[in-house]
């Protein structure tokens, strides 16, 4: 596991919090745009895994990286939370949802512990 020095945990945590919301907010959808809320089926959390990941690397390879959140540190990481520890991660989160949605706050509350175990399988099958 990678160490990180106390100036790279708050990059590692900001980029922690950025793919967490980024797997949600890929989840959401309207019908036709506008409509009901919809949840994408699991397909959506691979491919926001391997989108997160391909741009981290095309900025790392500009020499536009994050300090500290870089690919071959934030993977492992990642794959190591089980899933209370996720739970846990994911709270703040579903706090600040609920501030910013209080009708919607349900909706993804009734569909995080199946994005837990999505997410989960989803990180150990990327390399």
């Amino acid at each position: 596991m990678a160490s990180f020095s106390e100036r790279d945990v708050n990059a590692t945590v900001a980029m922690v919090y950025f793919f967490l919301d980024t797997t949600i907010h890929l989840r959401l959808d309207r019908l036709e745009g506008v409509g009901e809320t919809v949840w994408l089926d699991d397909f959506a959390v691979p491919a926001a895994i391997k989108g997160f990941f391909e741009g981290l690397h095309e900025r790392e390879a500009m020499g536009n990286g994050v300090s500290g959140a870089q690919a071959a540190e934030l993977l492992p990481l990642l794959k190591s939370f089980d899933g209370p520890e996720f739970e846990r991660i994911f709270e703040p989160l579903m706090d600040h949802y609920a501030t910013q949605d209080s009708d919607g706050i349900a909706f993804m509350t009734a569909h995080m512990d199946d994005h837990i175990n999505v997410l989960r399988q989803a990180l150990q099958d990327f390399h």
